[in-house]
């Protein structure tokens, strides 16, 4: 089988399990053991932002939207909005681009201790998040999709996930995560009250 498999369409009902086929095996680094330990105790967010070949493959540019930062500007101003005490954990290639651009209020806190070696101790680090704002990553999906129940989790994902005409991204999407459209579509109805 050679798949993406970002898509719970492909195993429903099976999530429970997946968390535990997919736990670590080996005991991670000391810092990521620090650090798990203060995001599950945290209201933390974890964020990740792929640039990286999105940016520099052409072939990867015709497929894949490169996100902007309004997208996660909405995404963490919304949650903002609802939450409060949030510590936010930047997951990225490129830090310096995120350092540059997506500043909401609220520091945050790149994770820089692994390499491609280790990228699965990521992994884990995003799913022990309470909340995530994901990129248009199978990377990420997994991170998002692996994390534990909480009653305000809240799951952030792009919509459209590939350019119109390309890849269909119709259902990547879990049903209980907010996509990016549902925003703009709020955000739009929230000036149309405004105004009235």
């Amino acid at each position: 089988m050679d798949g993406y498999w970002q898509s719970e369409k492909f195993f429903p009902g099976l999530r429970d399990s997946l968390r535990e086929e997919f736990r670590l095996k080996e005991k991670p680094s000391t810092t990521t053991q620090k650090l798990s330990s203060q995001m599950t105790d945290e209201n933390s967010v974890a964020i990740h932002v792929r640039r990286g070949d999105y940016v520099t493959s052409a072939k990867a540019k015709q497929i894949y939207r490169t996100l902007n930062a309004d997208y996660y500007r909405s995404c963490l101003l919304d949650l903002a909005a609802r939450e409060t005490g949030l510590k936010l954990y930047l997951f990225s290639n490129d830090v310096p681009w995120c350092e540059a651009n997506l500043d909401v209020g609220i520091p945050f806190t790149p994770v820089q201790h692994t390499d491609g070696q280790t990228a699965h101790e990521d992994l884990h680090l995003i799913a022990q998040c309470r909340h995530v704002v994901i990129a248009n990553s199978t990377f990420s999906w997994w991170g998002a999709y692996l994390g534990q129940p909480h009653s305000s989790r809240r799951v952030y994902y792009p919509e459209p996930w590939f350019h119109p005409g390309t890849l269909d991204g119709s259902a990547m999407g879990c049903e209980d995560w907010v996509s990016e459209a549902s925003l703009a579509d709020h955000s739009s109805t929230e000036n149309a009250r405004r105004a009235a």
